[in-house]
């Protein structure tokens, strides 16, 4: 028996020169001899690559992936409030698009001027913004590259899975439609549809197929180049992802330590290697700097860890299931626990059900050979779960936790969203359990029952994409006429900002039911001031407190000729603030909101800045 058949493990390489690809016995059908040839990966990348694009074009307008619909004036997205995430994104794009570069590279001076803020902290995708940025001396207008960045998000899981069993020496085409319906068409990444940067989960699985290949080759400098590179990508597109598959290239130093293939000075010295570039990466783009939450710890509410986790049962128990009767639209947890959604997929679940005896063998024999990744999983899936446990709407335990642990616990406060590294492992081994059982027609038809149960179960998720994706989120008030003032004004100020909603409220001088209003209009005059290439005083940036006493101090100051002040909320300005001015002519109503707008020296470019404003990105 070979090996592949003795130790059924989900994440264990198979040498090359085993007969992990041999055609099955002659008496097997033609079909199913073609289903096991052994391919090359260019040939199983091609094949994910349809199957994802087929996927991508059904659930995805043509337009939105282009960048030209009118879903982009606006976009919006599926879970509550993310519509505003989505706006976040494209608003730091093209401020950093449009603005001349500076130091740091993610710097945006414009955006909650006057002291700006830096793209990665306001969760945008800040390589797709670095490219549109390289790319608008080319096309010299601007440039909407995150539908492309979405169609890349739903087609590169199944690449990046079928790639990962390839690693194992599943090298045939049940492999890749196996692994490319069950990764393209995984809830977790469906269900985030409105939060952009972390679509980008394909980058976990990548992390789990470099750990593996990083144990096949321990002494390969391309793998260390390939560690190298894809740490710098995820870095520049998620905080949360760049955490996972760091967890998971240190669980590949660790482990090759365990194994005895590598001496512990000769990893101190590959760790730094790896490290001090990346550290070079955080201070050129300025993500590691005076004032950012990296450095600025003490000004990060603790108050989001323990509330926004995983629940116990979020992994196993069906959710927004296609398949299972009734929960086309159940999820479980309580709260903002929809931030741990965590759901593996029917298809998942019946190849670890068909594969459980495999995967106990591999436990008993097995895991010491991954330990230090079993390691990260586990540690992944307890701070997913956060030191209050729910399982369903029960609190099973409460785990104190200092003060102190949990400011910087603070700084990745969403901690549910972690059980997604345990959860493409699991994903993964499933896949591999499945792919070693003996190469037989019923093999074949469980592979591709899961396949095709994993995309129908998607179909409450892919419906639910669609619905937002017809048009843009409405808007509170006339966008044209507001791109209209816009045009006409050197800056924007906006009161309350973004940063002052929630004090308002809490002060009482807003109502709880004014937050989704005043917090969407600041992130529309954000947009509308991106467009207008104009600085606004607001922006949507969670991590960093803004100081509502220096904003109430400027909103009681005297109103600068040629900046357009918005008051949402707030009270409007006094007359003496105007410096003489006549309150019925520098001052007006857009709907609901008031603004006072006093001629400046772009006064005369109404028309012409007003058809800029309206340019789809």
């Amino acid at each position: 028996m070979t090996p592949a058949q003795t130790a059924p493990m989900p994440v264990t390489p198979i040498p090359a020169n085993q007969e992990a690809d041999a055609a099955p016995a002659t008496a097997a059908s033609r079909p199913l001899r073609w289903l096991y040839a052994p391919r090359r990966f260019l040939t199983l990348a091609l094949v994910s690559l349809g199957i994802g694009a087929a996927h991508a074009l059904v659930t995805l307008p043509i337009g939105l992936i282009l960048g030209t619909s009118d879903f982009w004036i606006f976009p919006r997205g599926m879970v509550g409030g993310s519509e505003n995430d989505m706006a976040q994104v494209l608003t730091g794009q093209l401020f950093l698009q449009q603005g001349p570069w500076a130091w740091p590279l993610l710097q945006v001076p414009d955006l909650g001027f006057p002291g700006g803020t830096n793209l990665f902290w306001i969760d945008a995708v800040s390589i797709v913004a670095l490219l549109a940025k390289l790319l608008d001396s080319v096309v010299h207008g601007p440039l909407n590259l995150l539908g492309f960045d979405l169609f890349a998000c739903l087609v590169l899981p199944g690449i990046a899975l079928t790639w990962l069993v390839w690693v194992t020496g599943h090298r045939h085409l049940l492999a890749a439609i196996t692994a490319s319906a069950l990764a393209d068409a995984a809830p977790p990444l469906l269900y985030r549809w409105g939060h952009i940067p972390l679509m980008a989960q394909y980058l976990i699985i990548a992390a789990l197929g470099l750990y593996l290949l990083s144990l096949q080759r321990p002494r390969a400098p391309r793998v260390r180049f390939a560690w190298l590179a894809l740490l710098a990508l995820t870095l520049l597109t998620n905080v949360y992802l760049f955490v996972m598959v760091g967890g998971c290239w240190a669980a590949g130093l660790m482990q090759r330590r365990l194994n005895g293939t590598a001496a512990m000075a000769n990893l101190a010295i590959e760790a730094l290697v790896m490290v001090i570039p990346v550290l070079g990466l955080m201070a050129v783009t300025g993500i590691v700097s005076v004032g950012s939450p990296a450095t600025g710890l003490a000004q990060i509410s603790a108050l989001g860890f323990g509330w926004s986790s995983t629940n116990l049962g979020s992994l196993l128990v069906p959710q927004m299931s296609g398949v299972v009767p009734g929960l086309a639209h159940y999820q479980i947890g309580m709260g903002s626990q929809y931030e741990g959604f965590g759901y593996v997929g029917t298809g998942v679940l019946l190849l670890l059900l068909a594969g459980l005896p495999g995967a106990v063998r591999w436990l008993r024999t097995a895991a010491r050979h991954h330990a230090a990744l079993i390691a990260v999983l586990l540690a992944s899936m307890l701070f997913a779960l956060s030191n209050r446990v729910f399982l369903g709407s029960h609190l099973l335990v409460t785990v104190p936790v200092p003060q102190a642990v949990l400011r910087l616990f603070g700084l990745l406060r969403s901690s549910g969203r972690f059980v997604w590294l345990p959860g493409y492992a699991i994903m993964a081994g499933s896949v591999v359990l499945a792919l070693r059982r003996k190469r037989s027609w019923p093999t074949a038809a469980l592979c591709l029952a899961a396949a095709t149960l994993q995309i129908v179960d998607a179909w409450p998720l892919r419906a639910a994409i669609e619905a937002t994706t017809s048009g843009p989120t409405p808007a509170l008030f006339d966008r044209d006429v507001v791109a209209a003032l816009a045009a006409r004004s050197d800056a924007i100020e906006v009161f309350p900002t973004y940063g002052c909603v929630a004090p308002e409220i809490a002060a009482g001088n807003d109502p709880a039911s004014a937050w989704p209003r005043l917090t969407q209009a600041n992130v529309e005059f954000q947009l509308i001031a991106a467009r207008a290439g104009r600085p606004i005083n607001s922006v949507y940036q969670s991590r960093l407190a803004t100081n509502c006493l220096v904003e109430a101090l400027l909103r009681d100051a005297n109103l600068r000729p040629g900046t357009l002040y918005v008051y949402l909320d707030a009270p409007e300005p006094e007359p003496d603030q105007l410096g003489g001015a006549d309150p019925a002519l520098v001052c007006g109503m857009v709907d609901w909101l008031r603004y006072c707008l006093i001629p400046g020296s772009n006064q005369a470019g109404g028309a012409e800045g007003r058809s800029a404003t309206r340019a789809k990105p």
